[in-house]
């Protein structure tokens, strides 16, 4: 949505830096109008959705300390030349 938008830096135009402060307090957006035609719309950034923050279990924390280390003894020019290998075989070839 914001891609195909301009910026405007509002940072010395306090009455609009109140109003956007407003918007983005309150995650309700604003209709602004003049003389009765409405002319713009104030919306806010919508918030980053958070990550799921699940407690860790034991069996999670098991489960990591396992796989520690666990790729130390891996060819790694076998897994690159494999990944090139791949890469190459889908329609739009990637540099690895």
């Amino acid at each position: 949505m914001t891609e195909d938008m301009l910026v405007v830096d509002i940072s010395y135009e306090p009455n609009l830096v109140y109003l956007a402060e407003e918007v983005q307090l309150t995650q309700t957006g604003r209709l602004l109008r003049r003389n009765g035609e409405d002319i713009a719309l104030l919306l806010p950034v919508p918030a980053k959705q958070q990550r799921n923050q699940q407690t860790k279990t034991q069996a999670d924390r098991e489960a990591f300390h396992r796989a520690a280390g666990s790729w130390q003894d891996a060819d790694t020019e076998q897994l690159l030349a494999e990944m090139r290998e791949s890469c190459q075989s889908v329609s739009s070839p990637v540099d690895v």
